[in-house]
């Protein structure tokens, strides 16, 4: 993707984080049952299962100090199921280690998909998705790295890869 489609696309989504509904839950016919499409936020998660992940992880805190400064200027994109083993477990850890390091939430994207992978409004595997969840990590227009569905190691570890730790 170009560097300016990638800038466009960042504002896209930022600008219409706040025109569109947040936390929208949809009955979703593959997996038969409720879940979120579309924008979300932690908020809108705290109503699930996710709680006790969150409320129990233990992040590794020697290496969130040594991410803290490599990502002020970073933003994330993260599209997750709320259907998926995988989202439930990562991402709750995931916005843990978020908080943890104090992040700004402004700079958090966080996307559902439906089971056939529709974010709803914004259409089809926003972002190349193929699995969930996606965390995509940004600075500037320049995409770092991924951590796609499993992390290697644990998250904090994965991530301090992607910074170049």
């Amino acid at each position: 993707m170009s560097k300016t489609f990638i800038l466009i696309l960042m504002m896209g989504l930022y600008i219409s984080s706040f025109g569109q509904e947040k936390n929208k839950i949809i009955f979703d016919e593959k997996a038969q049952r409720e879940v979120i499409q579309g924008y979300c936020d932690a908020d809108g998660l705290k109503n699930t299962v996710w709680s006790e992940i969150y409320d129990t992880y233990q992040p590794q805190m020697e290496i969130l100090f040594q991410l803290i400064p490599l990502m002020q200027n970073i933003e994330i994109v993260v599209t997750l199921g709320t259907w998926c083993g995988d989202s439930k477990q990562h991402v709750p850890v995931f916005i843990r280690i978020l908080d943890e390091m104090q992040f700004d939430k402004s700079k958090l994207n966080m996307i559902g998909l439906d089971r056939n992978f529709d974010s709803g409004e914004m259409g089809m595997r926003p972002w190349d998705t193929e699995k969930v969840p996606t965390f995509i990590f940004f600075s500037g227009e320049k995409e770092l790295g991924r951590i796609i569905e499993t992390p290697e190691g644990s998250l904090e570890e994965h991530m301090a890869k992607i910074m170049g730790l």
